[in-house]
């Protein structure tokens, strides 16, 4: 309690130093040699003019550059000063973001190999955000990780031109994929809603003629985040099995053996 009361004192006394060096007079000298003492006002936009008030109330427009170098770089402070102040007074929206994840998945594509059958079934996870501040978000961007256990691989012998698959050595089995992908977020004002698809991820699987799965990979699902433009992480949600949620967006980052970048 005693460290916040100092922090806050200081934060007062520096505002009321700050206002006193806006306040205080200053004694500038042009390149001929001819002084005056006033307080410096403020700035022209185009930062060619200062609005400086004399002692006697008498206010003036003199051109920067017809001040001494020591006293432009006075002038060039008290700006840098400024913009901190108004840097430090104007107030950072505070965004709430209501994140829906749902998996979606598409027809599956079979194949025959000998007794077996191959099957490739598309995956993906539309995701939806709804933005219930009352502030605009503009320039976030929707970041997703998939993550899955891959166990099989399904494809088309060109020489052949027959379907046949591989499969990851028993020591491998639990190896952990991640395909990350970034969708640009529309400008999203208060209570409106934008929904987004993820890249389609194929989940393989080997099945006998019992229908039942010889090998198998295994969804595990997707993290899912949307970072606004500062870098500032406004929202996060996980969607999948039971397993993925032991894992942060920072840990899913190291489990993965293999890696997978969308174009």
């Amino acid at each position: 309690m005693l460290r916040v009361c100092l922090i806050l004192l200081l934060m007062i006394s520096s505002f009321r130093a700050h206002a006193q060096d806006r306040d205080e007079l200053h004694l500038f000298t042009d390149k001929k040699g001819n002084q005056i003492t006033a307080n410096l006002l403020g700035i022209a936009e185009d930062r060619r003019t200062a609005k400086i008030r004399r002692e006697d109330g008498m206010e003036f427009t003199p051109e920067i550059v017809l001040f001494s170098l020591d006293d432009q770089q006075y002038i060039k402070d008290w700006m840098e000063a400024e913009a901190k102040l108004a840097a430090s007074e104007t107030p950072v929206p505070e965004f709430h973001l209501t994140l829906k994840v749902d998996h979606k998945e598409e027809s599956t594509e079979k194949h025959s190999q000998r007794s077996l059958t191959l099957e490739s079934t598309p995956h993906y996870f539309e995701i939806s955000v709804l933005n219930t501040s009352r502030e605009t978000l503009e320039g976030a961007v929707l970041e997703y990780a998939v993550v899955w256990q891959e166990d099989v691989a399904i494809f088309e012998d060109e020489d052949e031109g027959e379907w046949d698959y591989s499969y990851t050595r028993r020591d491998d089995i639990g190896m952990l994929v991640r395909k990350n992908g970034s969708l640009p977020l529309e400008t999203l004002a208060f209570n409106r809603d934008v929904k987004l698809e993820s890249d389609k991820t194929p989940i393989e699987r080997v099945v006998d003629s019992y229908g039942d799965p010889v090998r198998e990979d295994l969804l595990l699902g997707a993290l899912v985040r949307v970072v606004g433009a500062d870098g500032q992480v406004l929202a996060e949600a996980t969607s999948g099995k039971s397993e993925l949620s032991a894992y942060t967006w920072e840990k899913t980052l190291t489990i993965a053996s293999s890696e997978v970048e969308e174009d």
